[in-house]
């Protein structure tokens, strides 16, 4: 049996392509590779649309850290391994590592603020 193929087409400010192009070089997937994988990831449940935005698949939203403080101080700090010329796969996946760690340590806390207990405990903050 064979299928069917079908043609999708859009389109995108000259910036944006080069920008997507750009991106898709460093992981070595063409553009039509990187649609390809939207799709299939919308297909398949895996990427979530909501309000015009693609939310994860546990429904969190994608936060734009790079625009707080805190994010522009991480960035600076991953600056540092693409400057040394560190892969935006290898980057990303560590930022996951970071956010699952964070995630880890705000679930061992108690559920609820003890003033008591937290002083007990004293982190000299």
């Amino acid at each position: 049996m064979t299928q069917k193929r079908v043609t999708i087409g859009t389109k995108i400010s000259e910036e944006d392509f080069e920008r997507i192009e750009l991106k898709g070089k460093i992981n070595g997937l063409s553009i039509s590779a990187l649609v390809k994988l939207l799709v299939m990831g919308y297909k398949d449940g895996d990427i979530e649309i909501k309000d015009g935005e693609i939310v994860r698949e546990n429904n969190e939203e994608f936060f734009h850290y790079e625009e707080t403080p805190l994010g522009e101080l991480i960035e600076r700090e991953f600056d540092k391994l693409r400057s040394r010329n560190y892969p935006d796969s290898f980057i990303c996946k560590w930022k996951r590592t970071i956010i699952d760690g964070i995630r880890s340590q705000v679930e061992m806390m108690p559920k609820k603020y003890d003033p008591r207990r937290m002083r007990s405990d004293d982190w000299g903050c």
